[in-house]
């Protein structure tokens, strides 16, 4: 085949699958290493207000998160809380 059919192919293929994803998915794959606001309440209360480093991380087992906090250069790990995490 000639380079400007397989140029034309590529280029087909790489808009089809960027069509195809969400806006959330697509955000999702490419967010690499922002930082994000993390605000986590019980009973109305804030319980943890802080901002991490860089990309905040789903537990594998998905019922927590974890990543590194700006404030004390730590890990900070979050299991079954209510929270509001914000890409900043």
């Amino acid at each position: 085949m000639n380079k400007k059919l397989l140029s034309a192919l590529a280029v087909a293929a790489v808009a089809l699958i960027l069509n195809a994803c969400s806006d959330a998915s697509f955000d999702k794959a490419l967010r690499w290493n922002n930082q994000a606001s993390i605000l986590c309440y019980s009973n109305g209360q804030v319980t943890l207000d802080d901002t991490s480093t860089g990309r905040v991380e789903i537990n594998e087992n998905g019922i927590g998160f974890y990543y590194r906090s700006a404030k004390t250069k730590g890990l900070v790990q979050v299991v079954r809380s209510d929270c509001v995490i914000r890409e900043l």
